[in-house]
């Protein structure tokens, strides 16, 4: 018996390509299926091998007839025959194929699947660690989230290297880092107008006599404190400023009563009566003061109590989002055992850090809301933070 190898790009080009060479008697023995070599799947091409042969005719004992006595209905049907038994042979090992192809698909997704699961389990140390240090400050669920996904991603870049424990805490701090800012140009050149804004209970008023104290003392300025009351205006008595024992002045104002000007002063802060949520009244007045204050050297400061819980600091926000804060200043920083619950509003709201406040001294106790002032009162590091500023 004599055999014929047939290879082309697909089963069915071989077997036409048979049939072309060898008539329809042709019969397939095996098949190979494989592609060619190449460094690149993409320059892979795929290939079909069938072995066929064509069988000997049977001897007749009987003489062949004519042609023109053969039934035109046999003949055909016999040829209808040899092309279904080719065409059932053919979907036969298409169908293989198409199984084939599945079966690899889910053993590339399953082995795919087992690697990132083997992932996350050498992770999942660096991961729970994370997760504790969070919840040990106060931070909010999305804020939690956000960072541990982005902490999970830059671990997961470095496999199958993994970093060692203060190496890790640096990453965590580093991604602390990056979801605030300090406010660095008010804090090296203050407006004429610092005015501050908060609800009533927040600390504003010893807020505003610290900061005084701080530019008159740190940066030299000429400063005056101005209590701005819900009032048109209130008597000339009250208007005389009072100067304390910082050299800070202090005098009250009636809403209606702006701009003050006074050539004496660098600075006057504003500590802004607080109105009521729903108080649409005093709301208006407030916005009637702002509005008589020269827009090119004035700049607003939320006030914020950083004891209160995240969803607490998210509603002092709320009462006042109408107006264009600079940035924020945090008191009561002595009474919150977090500052996470901060961190958490100013990464939402994008509004960066000017001032932390604690303690009842007015001639102390206030700093400007720095990287390092802000991390070294997180808790669950073992760095020493003083020695990590040192070494930057």
């Amino acid at each position: 018996m004599t055999t014929y190898p047939i290879v082309c790009p697909s089963f069915e080009e071989a077997v036409n390509k048979a049939r072309a060479e060898y008539g329809d008697r042709v019969r397939i023995i095996r098949r190979r299926d494989y592609h060619t070599p190449g460094l690149l799947p993409a320059l892979r091409r795929p290939r079909c091998e069938i072995l066929v042969f064509v069988p000997e005719p049977e001897k007749q004992t009987d003489p062949v007839p004519s042609t023109a006595s053969v039934d035109p209905e046999l003949s055909s049907r016999g040829t209808t025959v040899q092309e279904e038994d080719i065409s059932g042979y053919s979907q036969y090992f298409y169908e293989n194929d198409r199984q084939k192809d599945q079966l690899e698909a889910e053993k590339l997704a399953a082995e795919k699947n087992s690697r990132r699961n083997e992932s996350l389990k050498v992770l999942e140390p660096f991961l729970q660690k994370a997760k504790k240090i969070m919840v040990l400050n106060d931070f909010s669920d999305a804020y939690t989230e956000r960072l541990m996904g982005e902490v999970r991603r830059q671990l997961t870049g470095g496999l199958p290297d993994l970093p060692k424990e203060q190496d890790f805490e640096i990453l965590l701090l580093d991604n602390i880092v990056s979801s605030f800012e300090s406010d660095h140009s008010t804090q090296l050149y203050p407006p004429g107008y610092f005015v501050l804004t908060g609800l009533s209970g927040s600390g504003k008023t010893a807020a505003a006599a610290k900061i005084g104290n701080l530019f008159s003392s740190n940066l030299g300025k000429n400063v005056e404190v101005v209590s701005v009351v819900d009032e048109p205006e209130v008597p000339v008595q009250a208007h005389a400023a009072q100067i304390d024992a910082n050299g800070v002045y202090h005098s009250v104002r009636g809403y209606a009563e702006f701009p003050i000007t006074d050539s004496r002063r660098d600075i006057f802060i504003l500590d802004c009566f607080s109105p009521e949520q729903k108080d649409e009244n005093g709301l208006a007045h407030l916005t009637q003061c702002f509005q008589k204050l020269p827009r090119d050297d004035t700049k607003f400061f939320l006030v914020l109590d950083a004891s209160m819980q995240d969803r607490d600091l998210v509603r002092n926000y709320s009462v006042f989002r109408r107006i264009a804060f600079q940035s924020l200043v945090l008191t009561k920083c002595d009474e919150s055992e977090t500052i996470g619950n901060v961190i958490s509003v100013c990464s939402q709201y994008g509004l960066p850090l000017l001032f932390i406040t604690d303690g009842n001294n007015l001639l102390s106790n206030i700093h400007f809301a720095s990287s390092f002032a802000v991390l070294s009162r997180l808790k669950g590091f073992s760095l020493d933070m003083n020695m990590l500023v040192q070494g930057n």
